[in-house]
């Protein structure tokens, strides 16, 4: 059962990453306008994104945000803004992650290359072993969202190797560093790209708080990826 889930489950994710949504057919052309009926056209305004909301490109100030970020998350989350503050006093701009994240995306890998990379005896082993030693958790879980205990300890083994690599970057580190400091490439054609990572991982590092309000838990020992995933699963706040 776990070689199949881990092989559905990886499928599903390298037809995800692979499958490209096709561009729209191109709207069909206005007929020509006869010479001599008048002034000519305005120029037609640059096309944005379909289900893209505006999104201001003006940088502002680190400061600026910041203050910002404190007083919209506690009046979001009613929250103490002295808390906030308190908690951002801990965080530190880390260039590695600034580093890491401004990598050149790895090649979109064919299954065949994935595949062994994943599916592999020991982690098929490894999922049986850790299904049998939670499986009264998992159970609960299962009968409370759903998702199966199966498919729970998949995506455990692919992106943690059942918990055992769950990254060593402070979360909230990684937040705050790509929420306040997102690498700026300097094309202006990836500027709006850029700008709307940086207020996602803002508002990841929002839901941070929240997660640690709800779950009583101190967001300066939480551990992760560069990218602030964390836990057995790897998701983000």
């Amino acid at each position: 059962m776990i070689r199949r889930v881990l092989v559905c489950c990886l499928t599903l994710g390298m037809v995800a990453c692979a499958t490209q949504p096709q561009a729209p057919a191109p709207a069909p052309q206005a007929a020509e306008k006869p010479i001599g009926t008048g002034a000519a056209p305005a120029e037609a305004a640059p096309e944005r994104k379909p289900g893209l909301p505006p999104v201001d490109l003006t940088p502002v100030p680190f400061e600026t945000a910041r203050a910002n970020f404190v007083r919209d998350t506690a009046a979001r989350y009613r929250l103490d803004p002295a808390y906030i503050e308190s908690v951002l006093a801990q965080a530190q701009i880390r260039e590695p992650i600034i580093a890491a994240m401004a990598r050149p995306a790895e090649r979109v890998k064919p299954w065949n290359e994935y595949r062994p990379m994943f599916i592999s005896q020991a982690r098929i082993d490894g999922g049986r072993k850790f299904l049998a030693a939670h499986r009264a958790e998992l159970q609960r879980v299962q009968d409370r969202t759903g998702v199966p205990a199966e498919v729970i300890v998949a995506i455990i083994g692919v992106e943690t190797s059942y918990g055992a690599n769950a990254g060593n970057h402070r979360v909230l580190d990684a937040l705050y560093t790509l929420a306040f400091k997102y690498p700026r490439s300097g094309d202006p054609e990836k500027l709006e790209r850029e700008v709307r990572r940086e207020l996602f991982f803002r508002d990841e590092l929002a839901k941070l708080f929240e997660l640690a309000a709800q779950e009583k838990l101190d967001i300066a020992a939480l551990k992760g990826s560069y990218a602030g995933a964390m836990g057995m699963g790897q998701f983000m706040p």
